[in-house]
Formats: structure tokens, C-alpha cells, sequence
């Protein structure tokens, strides 16, 4: 398929630069350029953003297509690499002042003022979210706020710099001079050094973590950095966390992975377990998956293949005969059935989902919000990429939700029009899809020779479709 070939194809050159930014990073060396990695920041995350759009748009017409999970790795360790080597750029910045010098003056021998060369601070940026005041405000300190070779009016400068958004806000009328500085500092302590709010925001964060849907080791350790630092945080404002164990552990238990909660649910007995113990037992999960997915991904990449295929098979009749070669890897793809949870099969291969009748069937799909057409989630079958259509009718979804009533109850309806004439017209049983995508039940008259498509007030209303008056011809 042209489009299929043109999606990887594209995806293939958003691979291969977040493939070069991650070999620069891991190369990186203090000695080299910081600014060199600050460029690549931003580069690396617009270039994840295209490969995500692609990929969603490759996974819709090749569902055994999943790349996604590999090239998240890579991310995660570039991202991972640059921002470590960013942070120790910062705690190594120090404040280079010129040694003051000793002037011989008339009226006696006076130390000058000192002269401050300011380099190029890069500080956090605080944009008014409590829970990262206080990393902000332990980090200003310790480089501007308590550093004696800055004075007043320089460190307002730098505080000023390192704001955003709500948090500039609250200082913004102030115009920078010495005078102002313990004003502008002062103001932002009783705005945001707030333990109530700073601690709220803080478990709202845990209460908020996103579900881990399927076994990922990116986002099953994303969970884990989470979840730790807001605890961490909570515990630094003295709050007795170890007292909650009873509470974050089956909550936390809810956010994981079918085949991470059965794993984790066989490891316990009677004792109520530990965040500590969850923790642990997550980390190794972590370093399990990244294993396995390291050794796997290496051992099929070792019996890549090469096959050679004729153009002229997939291109117009003005294209020349020619050959051009195709180089496939033979790669293990990451499946999920999300009907149970299982990952090594797909929902339309599901032994338990094809055993049911067809109206659990069509129930599961509208429950689960999958699409009709190709029994995947984010989208419904009018937006369905999918070329595949049912091979009973070839209608929009999916042979395993077709209904045979569709075609068994098809009956006909006797008209007549007042003479000796009588038209048979055909009816049939139908499912229509409303604007939230879930499917109801209808029956349809089937005219071929009207001029106008009439529906009921009563079925426009169940598919919240919106009506205006228009003017008819009698």
C-alpha cells in the first residue's frame, strides 16, 4: 500500500534522528558545548511528537505495525542522558568574580569595589505550580539569594529571569531595583511557601497518575518515578506517609498493567504490604521488562533479512519495470487483547471474546469504546483508517459484530398507493452509530426509488443528532 509505505518511510527518518540525538548525548562530555544539548532538548521532543502521529496513523492500517515501545526506550534514555548532563552543568556553574583589588589612593590605601563578571546562570524556571516551590526556592538560594558577590539589584534580575506565567505575575509591577528585591522575594514566600496547598498538590499528583494499559516498561517506570518523588515530597514537608501504606498501595495496585497486578497479587499474603515493598517490587519489574526487551530486540535484529521486490507491483503503468530492494527486520511486535487484558494475542484472536454471542459482542465494543471497523480504541469506525471491511456484507466493521439478523430478519413492506398497483419495499435490521460512537439497534425501509432520506424524531433525538427547520417543496 502507497500510504502505509509513505508513513514508515517517514517514520523511518524521525527514528534515525532521535537515534543520533541519543548516540550525542550518551557521547557527551562536560568539556563540550552545553548549548549543543540544549538544541537537542527541543529537537528530540518535536521529533517523539512526529513519530507519535505517524506511528498511530501506520498502527490503524497495519495492526501487527508496533515500533512504539523500542523508540520510547530510545526517548526516555536520550531525554534521560541530556537532562542529567544539564544538571551537572548547573552544579558545577559557579559565580566567577574578579578578585578585588587593593588601590593606593591619596588619602590611604582602600579596597575597591569588587567587579562581578555574571556569567549565564541557567536556573529553574518556577511558573507558579506549588509542588516544585520548594526545589526552586532551596535552588535560588543557594546560587543567587545567599551569594554575597550579587547585590541587591543583580539578584532581582535573576529572580525575575527564572519566572513565568502566574508566579511573574505576582511580582511583575514591580520595576527592578535594590530597593525592591526583598519586596518582589518576599511576596513570592507568602504566595507559594504554602505547606497546606503544596502538600494537596502533592497527593493530588499520586491521585492523578495515569494507568499503566498494557505491560511497558516506559510507562510502568514513569509510575514509579511519580509516585516516589511525591511521596518524598510529602515527607520532607513532615508528613507521616509511612502511615498511609493501607491507603497508596491498592490504590497505586489499580494503576497497573493486567499481567503487573496478577504478578504483584501472587507475591502477597495475609501481612498488609508496604509502599516500600510495592516500590521494590516495581523497580525489578521495570529492570525485568527493559532486559528482556534489550535481549529480544537483539536477537531478532541478528536474523534480519533482505528481499528484493519488483516496483512495478505497487506503482501506475507509467513507471518503468524496474527492481528496487526492500530491507525488512524481522522483529517481534508487541500485541494486546483488550478484551482480556492478555498480550499475546489480539481481541479479533481471542478464544473467549469469539465465543460470544454476537450482542456481547457488539456490547463489549460499545463499553469498551473500541472502533467497530478494526476493534481498536481512540476512534470510531467513520474516522477508521482501515481498509478492511466485513466479509459477509462489506459493510464498516468488523465480521466477528456482524449480524446475521442484518440479512436473516431483512423482510418487505407492502405499500400502495390507492390503486391496483402494490410496491414491495425491502426493510432491514441495522445498527447506527450515535455522536459518542455507540451503536443502536433500527430498523431501515430501503427505497430505490425516493428522492429523500426521512428519519424518525424519536431515533434523531437517541442519536443526538442536531436538527433545523428547513423549507420543503410541497
Amino acid at each position: 500500500m502507497a500510504e502505509l509505505a509513505s508513513l514508515r518511510q517517514k517514520r523511518g527518518t524521525v527514528k534515525s534522528k532521535i537515534t543520533r540525538i541519543e548516540s550525542f548525548a550518551k557521547a557527551f562530555k562536560p568539556t563540550d558545548n552545553v548549548y549543543q544539548l540544549e538544541a537537542r532538548l527541543q529537537t528530540l521532543e518535536n521529533a517523539m511528537k512526529e513519530f507519535e502521529q505517524y506511528q498511530d496513523q501506520i498502527e490503524v492500517l497495519d495492526e501487527n505495525d508496533n515500533d512504539r515501545e523500542t523508540v520510547e526506550i530510545q526517548y526516555y534514555n536520550a531525554l534521560a542522558d541530556i537532562k542529567a548532563n544539564l544538571s551537572k552543568h548547573k552544579l558545577s556553574l559557579k559565580v566567577n568574580t574578579s578578585q578585588p583589588s587593593t588601590s593606593e589612593a591619596n588619602d590611604g590605601g582602600t579596597q575597591s569595589n569588587s567587579v562581578v563578571k555574571l556569567p549565564s546562570l541557567n536556573l529553574p524556571i518556577f511558573s507558579g505550580s506549588h509542588s516544585q516551590w520548594v526545589s526552586f526556592q532551596d535552588t535560588f538560594e543557594s546560587l543567587i539569594h545567599t551569594n554575597n558577590n550579587l547585590n541587591e539589584c543583580q539578584k532581582f534580575h535573576y529572580l525575575k529571569s527564572s519566572l513565568k506565567g502566574e508566579a511573574l505575575a505576582t511580582i511583575e509591577a514591580l520595576t527592578i531595583s535594590a530597593e525592591n528585591y526583598k519586596s518582589a522575594y518576599d511576596l513570592l514566600k507568602r504566595r507559594y511557601n504554602n505547606a497546606r496547598l503544596i502538600a494537596q498538590e502533592h497527593v493530588l499528583n499520586i491521585l492523578n497518575t495515569p494507568t499503566v494499559t498494557k505491560t511497558n516498561s516506559v510507562a510502568l517506570r514513569k509510575l514509579v518515578i511519580d509516585v516516589s518523588s511525591n511521596i518524598e515530597a510529602l515527607r520532607v514537608q513532615k508528613l507521616n506517609v509511612d502511615a498511609w501504606d493501607g491507603l497508596i498501595v491498592p490504590f497505586i495496585g489499580e494503576k497497573l498493567d493486567y499481567t503487573t497486578k496478577r504478578e504483584w497479587q501472587a507475591t502477597l499474603t495475609s501481612e498488609l504490604p508496604t509502599l516500600k515493598e510495592l516500590i521494590t517490587f516495581l523497580e525489578k519489574r521495570c529492570e525485568f521488562l527493559e532486559s528482556f526487551q534489550y535481549i529480544n530486540n537483539k536477537s531478532h535484529n541478528d536474523v534480519s533479512t533482505h528481499k528484493f521486490q519488483q516496483s512495478n507491483k505497487h506503482v501506475n503503468n507509467n513507471n518503468s519495470n524496474k527492481y528496487r530492494p526492500i530491507i525488512q527486520t524481522v522483529t517481534n511486535k508487541a500485541v494486546h487483547c483488550y478484551y482480556c487484558n492478555a498480550d499475546s494475542h489480539l481481541i479479533y484472536k481471542c478464544p473467549e471474546f469469539n465465543n460470544l454471542p454476537i450482542n456481547l459482542k457488539i456490547q463489549h465494543v460499545n463499553k469498551g469504546h473500541l472502533c467497530a471497523n478494526c476493534l481498536r480504541p481512540n476512534h470510531i469506525a467513520v474516522k477508521c483508517f482501515s481498509k478492511s471491511r466485513c466479509k459477509e456484507c462489506r459493510m464498516k466493521h468488523h465480521s466477528l459484530i456482524h449480524d446475521s439478523r442484518q440479512s436473516n430478519n431483512n423482510s418487505a413492506l407492502s405499500l400502495s398507493n390507492g390503486t391496483n398497483v402494490t410496491a414491495l419495499l425491502i426493510t432491514a435490521l441495522v445498527n447506527i452509530a450515535d455522536a459518542k460512537g455507540t451503536y443502536h439497534e433500527c430498523r431501515v425501509m430501503l427505497d430505490c426509488g425516493s428522492q429523500s432520506n426521512l428519519i424518525t424524531h424519536e431515533l434523531c433525538q437517541k442519536l443526538g443528532s442536531k436538527l433545523k427547520k428547513i423549507s420543503y417543496p410541497k
